[in-house]
């Protein structure tokens, strides 16, 4: 082959090894992201259950067997 097609395909060869670094350095900071966004959540959710009262509970009277049955 000539020597701009090695130069050509050399490039190309650089551009896909650079876009995957960036590509995984993205998306590794996006895997962190997530993870600390839900670490916050879970904390508010922990939070929340100490603070908040137990829901009330169920008051109602069973319905008596029936005696014509």
């Amino acid at each position: 082959m000539n020597q701009r097609g090695d130069s050509d395909i050399g490039f190309l060869v650089f551009l896909l090894l650079f876009a995957g670094t960036c590509a995984v350095c993205d998306t590794s900071d996006k895997v962190e992201e997530t993870n600390e966004r839900l670490a916050r959540i879970e904390k508010l959710l922990e939070q929340q259950a100490r603070t908040s009262p137990a829901p009330p509970m169920d008051m109602r009277v069973p319905n008596p067997p029936d005696p014509n049955r």
